[in-house]
């Protein structure tokens, strides 16, 4: 009896482990901007900084505005008590003079002289004024005019400032018919109004 011995067949070849290609760099970026939060906060807040910095600016220059305005009314309202109680008198003065009056109040250090509009008028009674006339591109039509009544005469005095502001690519301006939503010039200035109706005291 012959002995065969057992023939194996020769196992096959694995396949080779294909090695993994590293992915491309323009990949491999994006992956970890994806999973990069690190600069939120600065565009979150690029967004909201304008809005923010222009409600900020807003309030301040509202606030810094209305203090002008009452500043102005003091002033307006010392002067007046000069004629009111016939300390300024038809005739004692010019309006270069009582326009100079006001100026040197203490409380007029915000304003620049050269650019108060005033106006001295005697009236009939104790009617509203009108609003100041405006040329087409909005700008006050100012006529200086000091006459100034006698005793128990009744007098209004006006002045007008036009007060520089920041937030001024807001188009609020007033044309010549009235038009507009805010107190703006022509040349984007707040027009500050301070007046004051009295009798004069029998003197």
């Amino acid at each position: 009896m012959s002995y065969t011995p057992n023939t194996f067949a020769p196992l096959a070849a694995e396949p080779e482990v294909l090695a993994a290609k590293p992915a491309p760099k323009r990949r491999r970026f994006m992956r970890r901007f994806r999973r990069d939060d690190s600069g939120t906060a600065t565009i979150e807040f690029a967004f909201v900084a304008i809005p923010l910095l222009t409600m900020i600016i807003g309030t301040m220059e509202v606030g810094i505005g209305y203090f002008a305005d009452r500043t102005l009314n003091a002033g307006v309202d010392n002067v007046s008590r000069k004629i009111r109680t016939g300390e300024v008198k038809p005739g004692s003065m010019n309006h270069a003079e009582f326009k100079q009056l006001l100026c040197d109040e203490p409380v007029m250090l915000l304003f620049k002289c050269g650019e108060l509009m005033v106006t001295v008028e005697e009236v009939g009674s104790f009617q509203p004024k009108n609003q100041p006339q405006r040329d087409a591109n909005g700008d006050i039509v100012y006529q200086p005019t000091f006459n100034p009544g006698g005793r128990l005469s009744i007098n209004v005095v006006q002045a007008y400032y036009e007060w520089p502001t920041m937030l001024n690519f807001l188009d609020f301006r007033i044309d010549d018919k009235g038009n507009g939503i805010g107190n703006m010039s022509g040349n984007f200035k707040r027009v500050l109004n301070a007046s004051t109706a009295f009798m004069n005291e029998p003197y």
